[in-house]
């Protein structure tokens, strides 16, 4: 029981670093036994809307609207991974269930991998992404009327001088990444020796010696982001590394919640909110057929094909009854194809015995 305390301590610590979320181990306590004391849905609502908003920028095209509140944002974005779970969907501000969103929420880290997905954000929009290439920039290039008019001739010329620029500066790229190489190897090896100074990237070679001849303010606080940085880092690989303990926990909350799953009459109010939430769906499906029909390009994120598996394709792993059917039909097919051969061997033998039979008929 201890163990959990901590790794939900540290998991705490690391959605602070990741999203400045507030969530509090005591959260975790009050849903397990699905309590609602210090406002424990909306700080559920909260972080799952968070990590939500941060890993629904990873999907293409106008898939998620930002018109909506926070709440229909993150049940939007969950129908979007196919969440199989409808109790969810008919949660709402003030009236949901604790242990519910707890489920939702760890369901979210493990399958979608969400919080390192934040992680993955705030690095790279920090000052340690200055020490690695972006490599998911897309550049689009507009053709001018005046590139259509050439001609063939001309267009090949400005084909070939266009390859040797591309060519120039892929040399002159290998050449500043040799000499990037070069200073790191002088920077490692000038400070191998020196005891308790970890090795330093270019960037931070050049902020050592900056502080060592002019310190300024400037310098401070990037050593003040790094220091951030490298907490946060230390933070969620400690968390990588005890997240198993997490998920185990989360197996005892779900059996709480199967013992709590007596049969109570249906709630209007839980009604009343899946209906709302199924018009949207229907009007945004709407909304994106008939843009889809009046537009004249189809845009290519469009045509981007979703990683998202799709629920029919995971079921066809599964022994359903559908496939039992499918099998004893298929079996009943097989024997009704044998029976029939033999019965079409049998006249082919008959046939055969009246053909022999038919000259003794003649001459009689």
């Amino acid at each position: 029981m201890s163990d959990i305390k901590l790794v939900i301590a540290l998991l705490c610590k690391d959605l602070r670093q990741a999203v400045e979320a507030t969530l509090k181990p005591e959260h975790f306590r009050l849903s397990k036994f699905n309590e609602n004391t210090d406002n424990t849905v909306i700080e559920l609502w909260k972080i799952l809307y968070q990590l939500s908003s941060c890993a629904a920028k990873e999907i293409p095209g106008n898939i998620l609207l930002n018109d909506y509140d926070d709440v229909t944002f993150v049940k939007l974005y969950f129908a979007y991974l196919q969440y199989p779970v409808p109790e969810f969907y008919t949660l709402s501000l003030d009236q949901g269930s604790s242990r519910e969103l707890l489920i939702a929420f760890a369901w979210l880290l493990a399958t979608q991998n969400a919080l390192t997905v934040a992680i993955d954000k705030k690095i790279a929009s920090s000052i340690l992404a200055e020490e690695f290439t972006d490599n998911h920039i897309q550049k689009t290039v507009n053709i001018t009327n005046w590139e259509k008019t050439l001609s063939t001739k001309a267009q090949l010329n400005r084909i070939i001088h266009v390859c040797g620029q591309i060519n120039y500066n892929i040399k002159a790229i290998l050449e500043l990444v040799n000499e990037k190489l070069k200073l790191t190897t002088k920077a490692h090896a000038a400070s191998i020796n020196v005891c308790s100074l970890p090795h330093l990237s270019v960037s931070e070679m050049a902020i050592t010696k900056r502080l060592a001849l002019n310190k300024s303010d400037s310098d401070q606080h990037r050593i003040q982001q790094l220091h951030e940085l490298a907490s946060v880092l230390d933070t969620h690989v400690k968390w990588e590394t005890k997240r198993h303990i997490f998920f185990d926990w989360m197996v005892t909350v779900i059996e709480e919640q199967k013992k709590s799953q007596i049969e109570t009459p249906n709630c209007k109010k839980s009604d009343i909110e899946l209906s709302k939430f199924v018009c949207l769906l229907r009007h945004i499906v709407k909304k994106n057929i008939h843009n889809l029909k009046h537009e004249d390009k189809i845009s290519s994120d469009l045509s981007y094909r979703s990683d998202c598996v799709s629920r029919l394709l995971r079921m066809q792993s599964e022994h359903t009854e559908a496939e039992t059917w499918l099998s004893g039909v298929k079996l009943q097919l097989e024997s009704e194809e044998a029976m029939t051969k033999k019965q079409m061997d049998r006249l082919v033998i008959e046939l055969k015995k009246m053909l022999k039979l038919i000259p003794h008929c003649v001459q009689i």
